[in-house]
């Protein structure tokens, strides 16, 4: 028998498909310097968990929240690896939210040092965090439109950037930064096929038909409270919000700094060796190709995904949190993997990772802590969703707050028009009567009362003309520091 044949008959005993059908998601060759691979590890002493336990001890933050970073970051290495089951392909990107206090959660200066070690690992996988869909389908895609001049030159297309990992501070300036809700809610279903992993085909007059690229992101942010107060229940419906793992943790009771917190750069050998090991065995994990549950973790999976579906199955109307728990099977196939390499559990001369039980017992009880983060973040959206509803007003789709939110993100000032455009209102009684409402309680002012310039600055009146340069001006309405103050609270 000869060596094709024999490696024909190894993948059928596997159930594996050969290398040659695998359809592996286009790289960079990079060249790995020889390390030896270590032996397989418990938990402590693999990279997540020694990376995990430094961070919580430097930072000064929750359990939970350096594991998911360190994760995520661990997935980006791996993009490569693909799981096949009878639905298809799984790729093991992670995508993970941190939702915490300003000032006592520590959010930034972990990010930072992720981002320090997915900058040495490879540079060009950070992704952009600030994007419209159209440049971000440029960046993966490699295309772009050439001007008359590039033609003639016969300007080379810029080269695809498929792997990206996204880290970003603030999620809710990523989601709706500046174009508002009919924006957001295209940017959240464009976000939902980089988590799947494919793009769909889009046309532009501008781009034409570009899309229909296949990817691999992973995306770590943080945000504060003020998350909640911008999301609709179409974050959670839609699917966006039930593809994330959510931490929600109370940051540890503060301590007393340590007598050697100032450290020079050139002083801290602690961080920089595991900075540097965990480099080395990343550009290691990126030779891996494929990965496999054994018996024991296949069935426990199986048994895990059975009764959830079951479960919501079951119910006469999935609720919230029915919709989260149907995307925790997918999640904890993919932390096992992410465990099981960073243990070291694979083979470089197959390029395979072997997903064992303890992997998978790790991944689905780590998803229960997981599912007990997001009904949290579902309880405090509920209760300010709540006292938004609270205070609607009965004749509007809207309510004060949702145009004061939006104001606020167009330099302080709104007008009716643009209302209209941004909120896909029509009735303009009912959204006269609503600022109207919102200039009683000193929310709003007046800046000018007639299609005058009134009180606007030059720049206001900038702004205001850049919503529309035909005719007069509308009355525009300016927001106050009182008004400003509600989306504080």
């Amino acid at each position: 028998m000869d060596s094709t044949e024999q490696e024909s008959k190894v993948n059928q005993t596997t159930n594996q498909p050969t290398k040659e059908k695998l359809d592996i998601l286009e790289t960079t060759e990079i060249q790995v310097p020889e390390v030896k691979v270590p032996e397989p590890t418990d938990w402590n002493g693999s990279i997540i968990g020694r990376l995990e336990k430094l961070l919580q001890k430097r930072i000064g933050t929750g359990p939970m929240w350096p594991r998911l970073a360190a994760s995520t970051l661990v997935s980006v290495a791996l993009h490569n690896v693909i799981l096949y089951d009878k639905t298809g392909p799984v790729t093991p990107s992670l995508w993970g939210l941190y939702i915490g206090p300003s000032g006592l959660a520590n959010k930034t200066p972990l990010l930072r040092r992720i981002k320090e070690i997915a900058t040495e690992f490879n540079p060009e996988y950070l992704g952009p965090t600030r994007f419209s869909i159209e440049g971000f389908i440029q960046h993966i895609s490699g295309s772009y439109k050439l001007t008359k001049e590039e033609e003639e030159e016969e300007q080379e297309r810029v080269k695809p950037k498929t792997t990206n990992f996204l880290v970003r501070d603030e999620m809710s300036r990523l989601l709706g930064e500046s174009k508002g809700y009919q924006y957001m809610n295209t940017i959240q279903e464009f976000m939902s096929e980089l988590w799947d992993g494919e793009t769909e085909g889009y046309a532009t007059r501008k781009m034409r038909h570009e899309g229909g690229v296949k990817v691999y992101v992973s995306l770590l942010s943080a945000s504060s409270n003020k998350f909640y107060k911008m999301l609709e229940e179409d974050f959670f419906e839609q699917g966006l919000g039930c593809r994330l793992l959510y931490v929600n943790e109370k940051p540890p009771k503060p301590e007393m700094d340590p007598d050697d917190y100032f450290e020079s750069l050139d002083s801290d050998d602690e961080w920089t060796s595991l900075k540097q090991e965990i480099v080395s065995h990343m550009k290691i994990m990126e030779k891996l190709e494929w990965a496999y549950p054994d018996p024991d973790a296949n069935k426990m999976w199986r048994e895990f995904r059975f009764a959830i579906k079951t479960h919501i199955y079951n119910k006469e109307e999935p609720t919230l949190l029915d919709l989260y728990r149907a995307k925790e099977p997918i999640n904890a196939l993919k932390l096992a993997i992410i465990y099981a390499a960073s243990q070291y559990s694979f083979a470089l001369e197959n390029g395979r990772i072997l997903v064992r039980k303890e992997h998978m017992e790790q991944a689905i009880r780590d998803i229960k802590i997981y599912d007990e983060m997001f009904r949290r973040v579902l309880s405090e959206w509920n209760k300010r969703r709540v006292k938004r509803e609270q205070g609607k007003m009965k004749s509007s789709k809207y309510d004060l707050l949702d145009i004061i939110n939006l104001a606020s993100r167009q330099g302080g000032l709104i007008t009716v028009p643009k209302v209209e455009t941004e909120l896909d209102l029509t009735d303009t009684a009912k959204i006269t009567k609503i600022l109207d409402n919102g200039t009683g309680k000193e929310w709003f002012e007046a800046a000018n009362v007639t299609n005058e310039n009134g009180n606007l600055t030059q720049k206001e009146i900038k702004i205001v003309r850049s919503w529309s340069t035909r005719g007069r001006l509308p009355v525009v309405y300016r927001l106050t520091e009182e008004g400003r103050k509600t989306l504080e609270s």
